[in-house]
Formats: C-alpha cells, sequence, structure tokens
C-alpha cells in the first residue's frame, strides 16, 4: 500500500506535526484533503495533548515542512460517552 507524507500545523502555532497516511493523497483535492485533515487532527488528539485543547480547531495542511499551506479545515471533536458499572449500596 502506498503512503503519503503530509504535515500540519494547529491553530497556526509552531511547531508543524508530520504524519503519513495510507494511500495515495492529493491535498489539493477537497475530498482527499478533509480525510487527511481528520487524520490530522485523531494524530493530534492522540499524540500531541490535542485532548487538552478546546475543539474546533483549525488544521492546515502542508505539503512539506516549510512548503506553503495548501488548505486548512475547521475540524472539530465528537464527544464519546464513556460507561461505569458498580454494584449498588445496599441499604441496611
Amino acid at each position: 500500500m502506498r503512503e503519503t507524507i503530509v504535515w500540519y500545523e494547529v491553530d497556526d502555532d509552531e511547531p508543524r506535526y508530520k504524519i503519513t497516511v495510507g494511500g495515495s493523497w492529493d491535498i489539493a483535492v477537497e475530498f482527499d484533503a478533509e480525510s487527511v485533515a481528520e487524520s490530522c487532527a485523531e494524530d493530534y488528539h492522540s499524540n500531541h495533548d490535542g485532548w487538552e485543547d478546546s475543539w474546533p480547531l483549525i488544521i492546515a495542511l502542508f505539503n512539506s515542512e516549510d512548503g506553503p499551506e495548501i488548505t486548512r479545515f475547521e475540524v472539530d471533536r465528537e464527544a464519546v460517552p464513556q460507561f461505569t458499572a458498580s454494584r449498588p449500596r445496599v441499604k441496611p
């Protein structure tokens, strides 16, 4: 499977992060870029303390570490409910 290296920036802050996405993507194409932006958001959330940020965030995509911006997207994070089970207290 072919892979594509993409650089991204969050809310115009340094640094730029590098991510490898599976497949042959062209971030100049709207549909491809949207999917890549979502992958970047997942990477940022999981690997760069993104869970601590207030979402939505602006994610800018680049073809290289020092190249010009290709496009940008506002990416939001959906809440995933968590459930915790415990035995009920027994009243005396």
